[in-house]
C-alpha cells in the first residue's frame, strides 16, 4: 500500500492540517485543492476530508499528477493530495511541506508527519496493488500464486527498493485481501456518493 500526502508549498499560510481545516471553515468554498483528476484517489481523499472535517474545499482536477504538482510548486494552488512516491523528493528537498499522510499510521519515510487520522479518527485511504485471478480459479493455483508472491517479496533488494519509495508491503491471505477489498469498496462508495464524484 502507498499513502497519499496532503502537501503545500513552503510559503503557503498552511503549516498544519489544523490550519487548512480552520481556513476552510472560516470561508467555505474558497479554499481549493488539486488532484490528479476526477475520480482519482487524490480527488476522493479531498472529498473525504470535506466530509470528515465538516468543511467545503473546492476540487480542482488536473489531467494527471505532473501538471497538478507543477501548479502546486509554482504557487498557483495551495494544497493537493498526491501519492508519497510522487512528492517524496519535493518534501525531502523542502520544495513542498507535508501536512499529513492518508494512511492510518505515520509513514516510516516521514516519521515527523502526522497521519490525518491523528486529527480525524477513522480517516484512511491508500493506493494498493493486489494480485487477482479469474473467478473459479482452482484453490491449488491460488495457493501456488500466493506462495510464489510471498517468496518474491522476501527478496531484500526488491523490498528495499519498494520501501524507499514509500510502498508498505503487506502479507495477506486471499481471505484477508477479499475482506480488505470489500471494506474499501464500502468506504469509497460512501465518499463517491457524498461528493458526486465521477470519472472524466
Amino acid at each position: 500500500a502507498t499513502p497519499y500526502v496532503l502537501v503545500t508549498p513552503p510559503g503557503s499560510p498552511y503549516k498544519t492540517l489544523a490550519d487548512v481545516i480552520t481556513a476552510a471553515k472560516k470561508k467555505p468554498g474558497e479554499l481549493s485543492y488539486a488532484s490528479a483528476g476526477n475520480g482519482t484517489i487524490s480527488h476522493l481523499l479531498g472529498a473525504m476530508l470535506n466530509t470528515s472535517a465538516g468543511i467545503e474545499m473546492q476540487h480542482i482536477p488536473y489531467k494527471g499528477v505532473a501538471p497538478a504538482l507543477n501548479d502546486l510548486l509554482g504557487g498557483q494552488i495551495q494544497i493537493a493530495f498526491a501519492s508519497l512516491p510522487s512528492v517524496l523528493q519535493y518534501i525531502n528537498t523542502q520544495k513542498l511541506v507535508a501536512l499529513g499522510v492518508s494512511s492510518s499510521k505515520r509513514s516510516p519515510l516521514l516519521p515527523d508527519v502526522p497521519s490525518i487520522s491523528e486529527k480525524i479518527p477513522g480517516f484512511s485511504g491508500t493506493l494498493w496493488i493486489g494480485l487477482f485471478t479469474p473467478k473459479g480459479t482452482p484453490k491449488a493455483v491460488i495457493d501456488k500464486l500466493q506462495k510464489d508472491m510471498q517468496l518474491t517479496l522476501t527478496n531484500p533488494e526488491l523490498r528495499e527498493k519498494l520501501q524507499a519509495t514509500g510502498v508498505e508491503l503487506a502479507n495477506m491471505t486471499p481471505v484477508e485481501f477479499a475482506k480488505q477489498l470489500q471494506e474499501d469498496i464500502a468506504r469509497w462508495a460512501k465518499i463517491v456518493k457524498a461528493s458526486g464524484a465521477s470519472l472524466d
